[in-house]
C-alpha cells in the first residue's frame, strides 16, 4: 500500500542518513547536473509514493530507507561509472546506497523541478528488493523492449557514440537550447 510521510516521518529517514560510502563528485565525462540533499532525495521519493507508476517501489524504498542507514552516491546525472546498482546507466538519475545496496533514482526534469519516473535496486530475490514500476510490470508482461532515452536519441539522430551522446545530452539538459546546439558545443570541445 502506498502512502505518504509526514513531516515526522519524514525527519526519521532523513535521520538515518550516514554517508557510508563515497559520494561522486562528477567529472568531464559524468558532470553531476544538480547536488540532491537527503531532505530532497527523501521528498522526492515521498512524492512519488502518490505517483501511481512509481508509487510501489517508491513506498518499498522509503520504508527500507526508514529501518537501515542510507546514503546518496551521487547526485542527478547520466552515465557513469557503474557500482552497487549495476552497471553505468544511460538515464539521468540519483544514486542511493541502502543498507549496503543500490538504487537508482531515475528522474526527469519537468517545470524545472526534478520528477522521478522510475526506480532501480536489486533484483527479486536479493536483499533490499523493491516491488517494480508500472511501467516495468507491464513491460515484462508482454515481454517489450526497454524505452529508449534521449541519449539514445542523440546517439542515433547525431551519429555519436555512447560517451559523447552522454555529454552532449547531459551539456542540453544543463544549458537548454537545442539538441543540435549541444552537439555543436560537444564539436567545439573537441577541436
Amino acid at each position: 500500500m502506498s502512502y505518504k510521510l509526514n513531516k515526522a516521518g519524514i525527519a526519521d529517514v532523513v535521520a538515518r542518513y550516514s554517508q557510508t560510502q563515497a559520494y561522486f563528485p562528477g567529472n568531464d565525462n559524468v558532470p553531476i547536473l544538480k547536488s540532491i540533499k537527503p531532505q530532497e532525495a527523501v521528498e522526492l521519493l515521498n512524492n512519488a509514493t502518490s505517483n501511481g507508476p512509481v508509487a510501489a517501489p517508491a513506498t518499498d524504498l522509503l520504508n527500507l530507507m526508514r529501518e537501515h542507514a542510507w546514503c546518496i552516491t551521487a547526485g542527478v546525472h547520466a552515465g557513469g561509472l557503474g557500482g552497487a546498482a549495476g552497471g553505468a546507466d544511460p538515464h539521468t538519475h540519483i544514486s542511493l546506497s541502502v543498507n549496503g545496496a543500490g538504487y537508482h533514482l531515475r528522474v526527469t526534469l519537468k517545470n524545472k523541478m526534478w520528477v522521478l519516473w522510475d526506480i532501480t535496486g536489486p533484483g527479486a530475490g536479493m536483499a533490499g528488493h523493491i516491488r517494480l514500476s508500472d511501467g516495468k510490470n507491464a513491460a515484462a508482461a508482454r515481454n517489450a523492449v526497454p524505452v529508449t532515452t534521449g541519449i539514445d536519441d542523440m546517439q542515433r539522430d547525431f551519429a555519436l557514440n555512447n560517451r559523447d551522446a552522454l555529454r552532449a545530452f547531459a551539456h542540453y539538459q544543463r544549458e537548454g537550447g537545442t539538441r543540435a546546439q549541444a552537439v555543436a558545443w560537444l564539436r567545439e570541445q573537441k577541436k
